[in-house]
């Protein structure tokens, strides 16, 4: 089973590629997970330009395969 991060992780980020070359950017984000590629897209949204800088793939691992739903079976932490 695909999960929504890996089948939509292309159409999120525009242009998925490897650092080969100094650039610039408003924000330098270090992780392409949930978080960073969330925050990435956020910020792209209100005009900057943003880098994602990931060692290995983006929306991988623990992103990549998370259901990410929350059900009665979790406690609520006080």
């Amino acid at each position: 089973m695909e999960s929504l991060w890996q089948k939509n992780v292309n159409e999120i980020l525009e242009d998925k590629k490897i650092l080969d070359k100094e650039c610039t950017a408003d924000v330098c984000i270090i992780g392409g997970g949930i978080t960073g590629i969330s925050t990435a897209y956020n910020l792209s949204k209100v005009g900057k330009k943003v880098i994602i800088l990931e060692r290995e793939e983006l929306a991988n691992k623990a992103t990549g395969n998370t259901t990410a739903k929350v059900t009665s079976q979790h406690r609520i932490i006080l």
